[in-house]
């Protein structure tokens, strides 16, 4: 992958497609993972022609104290921003993991990121739907069919589950 311009750190590729690598200046290893999950909200995706993107930050060695360094953010914000300006259909969702506790903390700072680095006037929108009590955030080109797509969406995950006949 081509590095972004604006990126500060180099973004590395690995073997398995879609996860690429980055070391912080204080030395902690990231891992970006990009998992096409286009079918997982039981929506026809071919309806609106869009992906749906799997989009996960990892700390990789955890053993390395997690510091502040603004890099890091202006290095994953440039990545999504370069990725949806080359498939503008695709649709990026995350969710902040609660299994360490830490889920506030990781929500308040992709918040940031996000809304000051991310969001732009008629360009990328930033969207929170609530599917079976699991908040997940939403990135999406505002040209694009990503609205309608997380609507509908919304309304789907209101429905009943269907009856099982046995």
């Amino acid at each position: 992958m081509e590095r972004p311009a604006d990126s500060e750190y180099e973004l590395t590729a690995t073997d398995i497609d879609g996860i690429y690598l980055f070391t912080t200046r204080y030395g902690v290893e990231y891992s970006i993972g990009l998992y096409d999950y286009s079918d997982c909200f039981g929506l026809p995706s071919v309806k609106y022609q869009n992906r749906m993107i799997h989009f996960q930050l990892s700390q990789i060695n955890k053993d390395v104290k997690n510091r502040f360094d603004p890099r890091t953010k202006a290095t994953v914000t440039a990545f999504i921003n370069s990725y949806l300006e080359r498939d503008p259909d695709a649709i990026f969702f995350y969710v902040c993991s609660a299994a360490d506790g830490k889920e506030s903390h990781r929500k308040n700072t992709f918040d940031r990121w996000f809304s000051s680095s991310i969001e732009k006037p008629d360009s990328i929108i930033k969207a929170i739907r609530t599917i079976d009590d699991q908040e997940i955030h939403f990135l999406y080109r505002k040209d694009r069919s990503g609205a309608q797509l997380l609507n509908d969406i919304e309304l789907y995950s209101l429905l009943p589950a269907p009856l099982v006949k046995s």
